[in-house]
């Protein structure tokens, strides 16, 4: 929608004059009479790549929206409905209210205001996988080529707030290029790698950049004719090379042990999702520090 904006727009950044804004109110709470305001959020045009990477959860306080717009909840506010009502509607972003799109929008309203307070002690941990994801996200490099292929990664532990705590990581991959246990070719084999690209490969010796490199020549081939047994088997190693090179469990005594597992996006469950957190960085609590 396009809305004039006072006083409680210009707060969050906004400029006097009309602006373009999200709804993100529940419909039965924009329709009930007794509940006078709701929340909207500014809607503004991004690029492809920041679009794409919140379509995938990468930055969850921009809310997709349709053709490369997002709203962006971090500057979310309130704003009277008969304010609201002077307003000229654009369009809508789901074509019903029952639709996927509908559901993906607000999976991504929710994922923006529902995110977890991780303990203070716990950012340690993974500071520095989170540092080079970001690092990688939009910029050349073997794992910027791959990184697209990986959903947010989840964290999971009984009690985050024991006196002795084991993490489980889910390195969550697309289903179309991980597959099952039982589909893997048990003849499988580095050889078959060394063959493909004709250089000695050491397993003891890669790094996780020379992981997402094979990877990635991997996806240079067309789709069909992927080695999907050779991804499974690299997808793992990738998994393999996180822990201890970036994730320091010696940052956090309580943290016992540390278990990096990957699998598709078929194999998380939905228990899965309900006992695990998305990792995060800007939901990384920080009690400690002077709110103002």
């Amino acid at each position: 929608m396009e809305v004039p904006i006072d006083e409680a727009g210009e707060e969050v950044g906004l400029a006097a004059g009309p602006v373009h804004v999200a709804i993100l109110s529940q419909t039965c709470d924009v329709v009930q009479s007794s509940k006078p305001f709701i929340l909207v959020a500014p809607a503004k045009a991004v690029p492809e790549r920041d679009y794409h990477e919140a379509d995938k959860g990468k930055k969850p306080l921009l809310i997709p929206l349709f053709d490369c717009w997002v709203a962006d909840a971090g500057k979310a506010f309130s704003i009277s409905k008969t304010r609201l009502s002077e307003s000229t509607l654009v369009r809508h972003s789901a074509p019903s209210d029952q639709g996927t799109e509908s559901t993906q929008i607000r999976a991504s309203v929710a994922r923006a205001f529902g995110r977890f307070p991780f303990p203070d002690d716990i950012p340690s941990v993974f500071n520095k996988l989170i540092t080079r994801l970001q690092k990688a996200t939009g910029r050349e490099g073997n794992l910027s080529k791959v990184i697209d292929s990986i959903h947010p990664i989840r964290v999971r532990a009984a009690d985050w707030g024991a006196e002795s705590i084991r993490i489980i990581v889910y390195v969550i991959i697309d289903a179309d290029e991980f597959i099952p246990n039982e589909e893997v070719d048990v003849n499988w084999s580095w050889e078959r790698l060394e063959k493909k690209f004709g250089s000695k490969i050491v397993p003891s010796t890669l790094s996780l950049d020379d992981v997402c490199c094979l990877i990635s020549k991997i996806h240079e081939d067309d789709r069909m004719s992927w080695d999907l047994t050779s991804l499974f088997h690299l997808w793992n190693y990738f998994g393999k090379l996180l822990s201890p090179k970036f994730i320091n469990s010696d940052s956090c005594p309580r943290v016992q042990d540390i278990d990096v597992q990957v699998l598709s996006d078929k194999e998380f469950t939905y228990a899965d999702y309900l006992r695990s957190e998305a990792l995060d960085v800007e939901a990384l609590s920080r009690s400690g520090l002077d709110p103002r």
